[in-house]
């Protein structure tokens, strides 16, 4: 006899026409919250909406860096916001619930997918 796992079940049909009974799970979603607040470069035009670029870079970036438990790397979100043009540098900080980010990685496990939404990413200029 064979042990089923997951909270999901599911059936599926083989080649020879038989059912059988499938139980799976979906990876827990943990959202990640950024804050990002970038320098100017004189040489380069920073576009009128480039703080919703820099938003919108990071979250599609997110999305194919970000596998199953794929940890946050806080240096490897600097990659996308150099896509904007004008940007001269930046600090970024995250965490799992708004107001807690540091400048700290972060641990996902197996089960879990990061998810970094536009929403959940703010930007500003460093004053």
């Amino acid at each position: 006899r064979r042990m089923l796992f997951g909270d999901l079940t599911a059936f599926f049909v083989d080649v020879t026409g038989n059912n059988h009974l499938v139980r799976y799970s979906r990876p827990s979603e943990l959202d990640i919250f950024a804050t990002v607040e970038y320098t100017l470069y004189d040489e380069e035009t920073f576009p009128e909406d480039g703080e919703a670029r820099i938003a919108a870079e990071m979250s599609e970036w997110s999305e194919v860096e970000y596998s199953l438990g794929v940890d946050v790397l806080v240096d490897r979100l600097y990659i996308p916001i150099f896509n904007v043009p004008g940007v001269a540098g930046a600090t970024i900080i995250v965490g799992t619930t708004e107001g807690s980010q540091t400048d700290s990685d972060i641990s996902v496990e197996l089960y879990e997918k990061a998810i970094l939404s536009t929403e959940n990413i703010s930007v500003s200029i460093q004053s």
